[in-house]
């Protein structure tokens, strides 16, 4: 595989020169060598790293995708067919009213009301078949 070399001197070029800088300060938070001031991006000394980590993980410029996997993932979890898998699980939800009008067992439907019931979310909006998926007493 070739090894892509790009650092600050390629993001200036490719991505603020371009206008695709959207000012997300990524690259900020990894460079001394940069500032952000009055919502530019501003080089305060010129880098001469040929692999910057400016450049790496700025969202504006390309990923190499194989390169992600083979770093976040084992051989044995790559499948040519659906891609990075670790592992498979079936689920249904545990309480059968949900289930009896739930789609597929429930499963999103029953994590759905654990979230409002426990206040880790105020509000959800679901679509499907059945006209209400909860049970009244939530």
């Amino acid at each position: 595989m070739e090894e892509n070399h790009s650092g600050q001197k390629e993001l200036q070029e490719r991505v603020v020169r371009t206008g695709l800088c959207t000012g997300c300060g990524a690259c900020v938070g990894l460079c001394p060598y940069q500032a952000s001031y009055e919502d530019r991006l501003v080089f305060l000394n010129r880098c001469d790293l040929k692999s910057g980590r400016c450049h790496a993980f700025c969202p504006r410029t390309p990923t190499d995708l194989q390169t992600l996997r083979e770093s976040l993932f084992d051989k044995t979890d790559l499948t040519p067919e659906i891609g990075a898998v670790r592992g498979f699980y079936l689920a249904r939800a545990r309480d059968p009213r949900i289930r009896e009008k739930a789609q597929h067992g429930g499963s999103v439907t029953a994590l759905i009301h654990l979230a409002l019931k426990e206040g880790m979310i105020g509000e959800a909006v679901l679509t499907g078949a059945g006209e209400d998926l909860l049970p009244r007493e939530v």
